[in-house]
């Protein structure tokens, strides 16, 4: 009820920023049109316009996570509209500006000047758009260091290295595409071309840390859900894409596949069904150690012939659907439960006893390499061709994990 009441509140709120924000628009189109022109009001205007777009982009940013996935591509849309729209009335008004500004020419040519100043001006309306395009950017809220790499490459390429922008709008286009702690990095910096700089230094000092972007990318490799059946081709698909981007991001950060392969590659072998471990161990010869991009080349080809297979002949190649196998778990899982409660003790000695057996049966099996409950350490297939010092890394990668999370 609190959360719809917010929502509420902060519609409220965008609708009198966009308000105000449209009659300043209006304002400055219409001194614009003046042919006695006041260069200090259009001056005033503009700085006006920034004031007032602040609040609503920030307004935005925090409706933005709020909105449902049906609504979200239409309010985007809206938003995207206003912020060309002011980006566009700021870039015309400050041209008009520097025209004013230049030193005024002999009465010869001000004629000529004047004609040729509207005819470029017209020539050129129809790239403003180009100047200040609408830019498809995901935005970066702080929270996965993870993602950085993915929203600074898109950033740069678009507005960081495009010199048709003034670093001002280059900062406008910075607080529009970042929110939550990113956005708090530079929080009440001025718009100036000076905090731009400042503003992108600050976002690189803090997430593009390569330690921390490393470490970043190495959990989501190991938080993977696993895969449970190799004929749910959707989630075979997301499990090989998330793999191959995270070792791109580490790649990019200069991290070879050499110097974690070893240790990722008995991890990602725990996560993939025994069907697909079974085919992947019979191409490894003569006993050689596993590679991580072997491994994501099997899987790659093999989910793609499934693929392949489904896409010929989908009337006999069944699509496995996980919610039919999750039910059917539960179920299992749910009676098997109720059996156990319904046991009955028919003696004393019965009913003292059971419970240490049960706990004795839990102890005897435990792998600390995989940690499956079916074997001991000494019988893991996972590692049973490592070395004693590969085995070593694999424990103090593990414990370093639990330590970090």
């Amino acid at each position: 009820m609190a959360e719809a009441q917010s929502f509420e509140l902060l519609k409220k709120k965008r609708k009198s920023f966009r308000t105000a924000v449209t009659k300043v628009v209006n304002e400055l189109e219409a001194e614009l049109s003046n042919s006695d022109l006041n260069v200090d009001r259009l001056s005033e205007l503009v700085e006006t316009l920034s004031i007032k777009f602040e609040p609503l982009t920030f307004v935005d940013q925090q409706l933005e996570p709020l909105f449902k996935p049906e609504e979200f591509d239409g309010e985007f849309e809206i938003t995207e509209e206003y912020r060309e729209k002011v980006l566009l009335w700021q870039f015309r008004a400050k041209k008009k500006i520097n025209e004013f500004s230049k030193p005024r020419v002999t009465s010869s040519s001000l004629q000529t000047t004047l004609s040729h100043s509207q005819d470029e001006h017209f020539r050129n309306s129809d790239n403003i758009r180009i100047k200040v395009p609408k830019y498809h950017i995901t935005r970066f809220y702080g929270d996965d260091a993870s993602k950085w790499l993915t929203f600074w490459n898109s950033f740069e390429t678009s507005v960081h290295n495009n010199e048709s922008l003034n670093k001002v709008d280059k900062f406008n286009y910075l607080k529009a595409h970042l929110g939550g702690s990113a956005l708090n990095t530079f929080e009440g910096f001025p718009i100036s071309a000076k905090a731009y700089d400042e503003a992108v230094e600050l976002l690189k000092n803090r997430f593009a840390n390569p330690e921390i972007l490393i470490q970043a990318h190495m959990n989501k490799i190991l938080s993977l859900q696993p895969l449970k059946n190799s004929n749910d081709l959707r989630s075979f698909r997301k499990f090989v894409d998330n793999c191959n981007v995270q070792l791109r991001s580490l790649n990019s950060l200069g991290v070879s596949s050499a110097n974690y392969g070893k240790i990722l590659c008995p991890m990602l072998l725990k996560l993939i069904p025994s069907d697909l471990l079974l085919d992947y161990n019979k191409l490894q010869q003569n006993g050689s150690g596993s590679d991580i991009q072997q491994l994501l080349l099997f899987l790659t080809q093999s989910l793609t012939a499934r693929e392949q297979t489904y896409t010929m002949n989908k009337s006999s190649f069944e699509l496995y659907d996980c919610r039919q196998e999750t039910k059917s778990n539960f179920s299992r899982e749910h009676r098997s439960h109720k059996q156990q409660n319904q046991k009955s003790f028919h003696t004393t000695c019965e009913l003292l006893t059971a419970p240490v057996k049960e706990n004795k049966d839990k102890i005897k099996l435990s792998c600390i390499f995989c940690d499956s409950m079916t074997h001991n350490s000494n019988e893991c297939k996972y590692v049973i061709n490592l070395s004693l010092e590969e085995r070593k890394n694999i424990l103090m990668f593990k414990s370093r994990k639990a330590f970090i999370s």
